[in-house]
């Protein structure tokens, strides 16, 4: 997993960042997670990586569910494989 690393560049150019919320600890911890200018910790990393893979099926079954598509495995992951497919490649994969 890639990430920018806001922090440090915010610490070079001497800028206090505030996080000002009215969440609960919990909740707090939870947002932290998503905001790209706090650093992760291991475990923050491992969730994003639970939230990543539940995005990415739920995502795969809407697609199959929505447009159709009626292929086999291997058609499956060439059109669900986040590649950008534009015009007639588009409409020749599915």
């Amino acid at each position: 997993m890639t990430t920018f690393n806001f922090k440090q560049f915010l610490d070079n150019k001497k800028i206090e960042r505030k996080y000002i919320t009215s969440s609960t600890n919990n909740e707090a911890d939870f947002v932290k997670i998503l905001d790209a200018f706090t650093e992760k910790s291991d475990s923050d990393i491992v969730h994003l990586k639970h939230f990543m893979k539940d995005i990415d099926t739920s995502f795969k079954s809407h697609v199959l569910k929505y447009r159709k598509l009626k292929c086999d495995e291997v058609k499956k992951e060439e059109v669900m494989n986040a590649n950008i497919y534009l015009g007639q490649e588009a409409k020749d994969i599915g």
